[in-house]
């Protein structure tokens, strides 16, 4: 039984042994990744929000004119006030002269 136990022993330090010698190289590292860098700088930002939408005016007018004609030029800022009476457009006035020159 002795005999037994000591081959026992002897194969279990034989293997003990050939573990400890078989030690594996641990594999190297990865290499460091390459990465971008940013400065950081203070500045002013604004802050600006677009959004869509619908308006409607709270008064309108219409404008009509009293005579016919082609319009030469428009005498206001579209979008500004205007006075009742205030001139708007200057109508092209060659058909108006040649019917008072023929009458």
């Amino acid at each position: 039984m002795q005999r037994l136990n000591l081959k026992g022993s002897v194969a279990l330090a034989a293997l003990a042994l050939m573990a400890a010698c078989s030690k594996e190289e641990t594999p190297p590292p990865p290499p460091t990744p390459t990465v971008g860098v940013v400065t950081v700088a203070q500045e002013a930002v604004t802050l600006t929000t677009e959004l869509p939408g619908r308006i409607a005016a709270v008064e309108t007018s219409e404008v009509r004119p009293q005579v016919s004609g082609v319009i030469r030029r428009r005498l206001f800022t579209e979008g500004a006030m205007v006075r009742s009476g205030q001139v708007l457009y200057e109508i092209e006035d060659a058909p108006y002269r040649a019917a008072l020159g023929t009458a």
